[in-house]
């Protein structure tokens, strides 16, 4: 059984030509329907209210080298930013991605 229970999307901005002389920013998705686990400071999800410090980790398992900071992760309809990326690795020597989130 896995312990990544959600999925996720995981979007990246880029600037695009606006068709008027400048340009605007539009999100395009990297990852889509990403096996997941996103859960709070004290381990699991917690929902808070607006404005409080509102930042969780999300884990993703497998090649998943193409998230960076800034990109935005959506889980279950929830925008989160992604603030900090680091490459982990469980006892047996499986490798993961875990990055911080701050909703948006």
């Amino acid at each position: 059984m896995s312990l990544l229970t959600k999925r996720c999307e995981v979007l990246r901005a880029e600037r695009v030509d606006d068709g008027s002389g400048g340009d605007e920013e539009t999100w395009s998705s990297v990852l889509s329907d990403y096996p997941c686990r996103i859960y709070g400071r004290g381990g699991r999800l917690e929902r808070k209210e607006r404005g409080e410090d509102d930042i969780h980790t999300v884990r993703l398992l497998g090649p998943v080298a193409d998230i960076r900071c800034g990109d935005k992760v959506v889980v279950e309809g929830s925008a989160y930013l992604v603030s900090s990326v680091s490459t982990k690795e469980d006892g047996r020597g499986a490798r993961h991605l875990e990055a911080t989130l701050n909703s948006q």
